[in-house]
């Protein structure tokens, strides 16, 4: 069995109304029948999300350029499922 990989705990500043909708968006996980997500959780699934999306640095120079990264992407994989 291999090693669990190294976990390191790295801080994040966020407008209070991106907390509440972390803690909002656990709490309907829960609702919808799965369970609780931390904040953690969900921001390290949105990280996983985004090197699945192969994100590349030129598209990430502003928060409006990951949006339209992600939404072309996003639109891509769509296509291609058909």
């Amino acid at each position: 069995m291999g090693r669990p990989p190294k976990i390191l705990r790295g801080q994040m500043t966020m407008p209070r109304e991106d907390v509440e909708f972390l803690d909002t968006l656990g709490l309907d996980c829960k609702t919808a029948g799965g369970h609780l997500m931390s904040r953690t959780e969900i921001m390290r699934s949105l990280m996983v999300a985004s090197k699945k999306l192969k994100l590349k640095a030129e598209d990430l120079r502003t928060g409006e350029g990951v949006l339209a990264a992600v939404g072309s992407k996003r639109n891509a994989h769509q296509d291609r499922k058909g």
